[in-house]
């Protein structure tokens, strides 16, 4: 599904998050969804799409625009989320962070980080670029459901990977009936992340 960013009631909002159209700088008119600075700040600042279709997403892609103004923000990438509909955490889930030159990938169970492998991905600052995020589940060689997650970038009209796609055995979530999706971003520099032209895929 497409989400078209015409209105900001289309996400649950984490507690202090502001988002907000910006009609001024966007990928396509009339407006993209900008990250608001907050105060006080919190720790992350999480939105979740409220489309049906998205509650549970085990498989699935992320497809965004994004302009950063500054080369150590939080990627806006977040899937398998727990929080319930109506609510927005990033207290259970898997999501990215990055970096002008480097992407990790990262799980989070109740409120505790463990890496979980990373891409080297280069970002050019204040200019919109087109980015994919997929993850799907796969039997390894020995019949185990291992979880693959893959980063891409599209470079002159082809989709490039950043790397080779990072396993996570575990799979974590997999069998969850929430799992769903958005994005997220760092306090101190919220204000500078925007998404625009955004698409959620579920992988059938």
């Amino acid at each position: 599904m497409t989400i078209l960013h015409h209105s900001v009631d289309q996400w649950d909002r984490e507690e202090p998050t502001q988002i907000n159209l910006d009609t001024i700088v966007y990928h396509s008119a009339p407006a993209c969804l900008r990250f608001q600075d907050v105060a006080p700040f919190s720790d992350w600042l999480t939105i979740l799409s409220r489309h049906a279709e998205a509650q549970c997403i085990k498989d699935g892609r992320l497809v965004t625009w994004g302009n950063f103004r500054r080369g150590n923000v939080e990627q806006p990438f977040c899937f398998r989320n727990q929080a319930p509909l109506g609510t927005a955490n990033l207290t259970n889930c898997y999501f990215t962070t990055v970096d002008k030159h480097l992407t990790r990938l990262w799980i989070r169970q109740d409120d505790v980080n463990t890496s979980l492998g990373q891409w080297f991905a280069e970002m050019t600052l204040n200019t919109w670029e087109h980015w994919r995020l997929s993850w799907w589940s796969a039997l390894t060689n020995g019949g185990v459901s291992t979880l693959l997650i893959s980063l891409e970038k599209e470079i002159d009209d082809e989709w490039v990977e950043q790397g080779a796609p990072v396993e996570y055995a575990a799979n974590t979530w997999h069998d969850s009936e929430i799992n769903r999706c958005g994005f997220q971003g760092n306090p101190y520099n919220s204000y500078h992340v925007r998404v625009d032209d955004s698409e959620i895929w579920t992988r059938t």
